[in-house]
């Protein structure tokens, strides 16, 4: 079974980590209260993902991922930070093996972020390092001073920070400012820290780090951390401005006006189903082997949708399966057993997996995903169960119609 191993000084929320992680029977959980001990874990055990606290005791978390880089490459890496995340200008590469969660970071977060990395390593032929655009605000942001030295293949350069300003970089004849860019383009780079050399003080690079690392960094100001951590770009909640006077139903993208007499909040809910769904659909999109992703009314008529496979008529088999989920559900409930709220259905080319929201304050809705047969079906079940958590909980909050 894979192992993820866990760093941080916090004993209560690693003790929640074990209770949640075990009940998953996914993966096993090592944990390390500071560096040095996450250092012994990692030359001795076999870990599949590696998670710290940017803030880690004795060795911080910038030397654990610059010695993972040197001894692990290809390790898919998440680094918790108190001070925000960085929001980089280009949408990151669904194979970018290091990830940003801001804290206080929800277990259900945590847990998605890891089922992302474990599809990363089961991924055939993946050696991908550390990029230095995601590596490099972790720099700013720790205000480290440091000599960076960067290797990828047979190239070789080195960046030189003080207090996280980067100040000087050198490769071969190439300017400061043209060397540090070079090195940005490098890939499977391989990191190593040592002391800033005194005649390297001088400041000789204009161009901001962040500037240059395409990144800006973002404080989440909710009182609630979002759950998304990868493609939410703005900092609204999930009811905010989203009624208009006239409450519209959307479908497909498309905005239709409500006729005279139906429940508007038909159109408001539709909505917030709309922008949850688009806020969580990276995180869909890394699932090893997906297909598509889809939010049902409870008539089985698609709400919102996602396509990676435009041969798939969501609608139509959404639609194929409502006698089936009906009849699971009032086979179950007769013989006690409750509702019946998630059927998975496996072929010999894919998997499709329908859960049943059921709220006592609201109409049933479902959810549909599909995944190849060799695909991560288990993490489809898992985003499911976490889409279906956040729908409920934005649905349920009182919404102020202007």
């Amino acid at each position: 079974m894979d192992k993820v191993l866990v760093v941080e000084n916090d004993p209560s929320f690693l003790k929640s980590l074990k209770e949640t992680f075990s009940s998953l029977h996914q993966f096993d959980m090592s944990s390390a209260l500071d560096g040095e001990e996450a250092l012994k874990i990692l030359s001795s055990d076999r870990i599949s993902v590696f998670v710290t606290d940017i803030n880690a005791e004795k060795v911080d978390g910038l030397e654990l991922l610059a010695y993972i880089s040197q001894n692990h490459q290809g390790m898919p890496c998440i680094v918790m930070s108190s001070y925000g995340k960085p929001w980089f200008d280009k949408p990151s590469d669904q194979r970018e093996i290091l990830y940003h969660l801001e804290k206080p970071v929800s277990v259900v977060s945590l847990v998605s972020a890891i089922m992302v990395g474990l599809s990363l390593k089961d991924e055939e032929g993946i050696s991908r390092s550390i990029s230095l655009n995601t590596f490099l605000p972790l720099v700013e942001v720790e205000r480290k001073t440091c000599r960076l030295e960067v290797r990828s293949q047979a190239k070789k350069g080195y960046l030189y920070f003080d207090e996280g300003a980067l100040i000087d970089a050198h490769y071969k004849n190439f300017t400061p400012e043209s060397a540090a860019s070079e090195m940005m383009k490098w890939e499977n780079c391989t990191l190593f820290f040592g002391e800033l050399p005194r005649r390297r003080y001088q400041k000789r690079v204009n161009v901001p780090l962040m500037k240059m690392a395409g990144a800006t960094w973002k404080r989440n100001f909710s009182q609630k951390e979002s759950s998304d951590e990868n493609a939410f770009e703005t900092e609204t909640t999930a009811n905010e401005d989203v009624v208009t006077a006239a409450a519209t139903r959307i479908r497909f993208g498309i905005p239709v006006l409500v006729t005279p007499g139906q429940d508007q909040d038909i159109g408001i809910a539709e909505q917030l189903a709309m922008r949850i769904l688009n806020s969580q659909i990276e995180k869909f999109k890394s699932i090893r082997g997906y297909i598509s992703i889809g939010i049902l009314d409870r008539n089985f008529d698609l709400i919102a949708c996602d396509f990676a496979d435009d041969d798939v008529n969501l609608t139509d088999l959404a639609r194929a399966f409502k006698p089936i989920i009906n009849l699971c559900s009032e086979i179950t409930t007769k013989h006690g057993f409750s509702e019946c709220r998630l059927s998975t259905y496996h072929t010999d080319t894919i998997v499709v997996q329908i859960l049943c929201s059921a709220h006592k304050n609201l109409p049933p809705f479902y959810l549909i995903g599909i995944t190849q047969s060799g695909g991560n079906w288990f993490f489809m079940k898992f985003e499911l169960e976490s889409l279906d958590n956040q729908l409920v909980e934005a649905l349920t909050k009182p919404i102020n119609i202007k």
